[in-house]
């Protein structure tokens, strides 16, 4: 792992905190030059601005050598994926409060002071943001609420946004999402850092509910404003998706929550979450047909199309399977918990 470029301390001023705003990137050169851009014009006097990349060779790496000379460069050899890749910058990072924000995203410029103000609160450990789909006014989300199923309700999701929010509201969640998501680093210091064995996705989750359980709100700062792509990495049905978010979302109940829980789990949250899927689909239709096709990066009405009919069965086949292995995987860890504390009881 190499380590390369200054700090990007704009000013002397230290009567702000310094945010350190961590950038992860996995070969997506398209979208880091714009995100980077929005980053450095916010209007905040004290920013430092990491990029953690994760064995790139689309040229993302030159591209911050040579364009960003401010910019801290954190060269990782292999993909270290989403939990290991942020947590190198972590590490690195000299923040007072730090910031793990999704390179395919572009950011407001009062993003970060709005960010700042929320976790003024000593009550605060992590704060989120309001969340827009890339170049529209349309939510994608305002934080989550949680159930026994170790599923989550997405505020917001898929309502037009008018703008109209109180400056000093924020909203109690019980998650947020890591594509843009604050915590301040005595936080860090208190609860660790993200965990590894999540690789990606569900790892938000688990940061949040660590800082919620260590006596810390979750909060989302409506006027820190997001705009974000999602799914740039891999594609809403593909198997490795699929799989790490079934897995982990398993992870997760083993993690935090009793046996009656997980059971629950295996056998309502299929449904629910056909349900959740139908319900979608319906507001979408209500949306502009120019929304759709900016934001679905798979296409949702398009896989259910008969002119489309491979595509849909390759996906459902993915899930199907992805599932499955997912369920086998967590199937293991239970078992392999049980045998050592049976061991530790003998």
């Amino acid at each position: 792992m190499m380590q390369t470029r200054c700090m990007a301390d704009l000013t002397p001023n230290r009567n702000v905190p310094l945010v350190s705003v961590i950038i992860l990137n996995w070969n997506q050169k398209k979208f880091l030059r714009r995100c980077l851009n929005s980053v450095l014009s916010a209007d905040y006097p004290r920013i430092e601005v990491l990029v953690s990349d994760n064995g790139s060779v689309d040229g993302s790496v030159e591209l911050v050598k040579k364009e960003y000379p401010n910019v801290i460069l954190i060269e990782n050899r292999t993909n270290l994926g989403f939990c290991e890749g942020n947590n190198v910058a972590i590490k690195r990072a000299k923040g007072d409060i730090i910031v793990l924000l999704n390179n395919d995203t572009w950011v407001d410029k009062n993003w970060i002071k709005e960010v700042v103000k929320a976790a003024s609160d000593p009550e605060v450990g992590i704060v989120g943001c309001k969340l827009l789909f890339a170049g529209t006014n349309v939510i994608q989300s305002l934080g989550y609420r949680s159930n026994l199923l170790g599923h989550y309700v997405n505020r917001g999701f898929l309502e037009v946004d008018d703008g109209k929010c109180d400056t000093e509201k924020v909203a109690d969640v019980d998650y947020v999402s890591g594509a843009a998501l604050a915590i301040k680093r005595s936080v860090v210091d208190e609860v660790g850092f993200l965990d590894p064995l999540f690789y990606a996705y569900f790892e938000d989750a688990d940061w949040c509910y660590r800082v919620n359980a260590a006596g810390y709100k979750v909060v989302v700062a409506e006027r820190a404003v997001v705009h974000h792509f999602g799914s740039v990495s891999w594609s809403d049905f593909s198997f490795k998706k699929v799989y790490l978010t079934e897995r982990n979302r398993f992870l997760f109940l083993v993690k935090h929550f009793s046996g009656s829980s997980l059971l629950k789990a295996f056998f309502v949250h299929d449904l629910e979450y056909i349900c959740q899927l139908v319900k979608t689909e319906l507001r979408r239709k209500s949306l502009p047909d120019d929304f759709t096709e900016q934001t679905t990066s798979t296409k949702y009405a398009d896989l259910v199309n008969r002119s489309n009919y491979r595509e849909f069965a390759k996906a459902a086949l993915n899930w199907v399977s992805a599932k499955f292995l997912a369920y086998l995987s967590i199937g293991q860890l239970i078992f392999k918990n049980r045998k050592t504390t049976c061991k530790n009881c003998c």
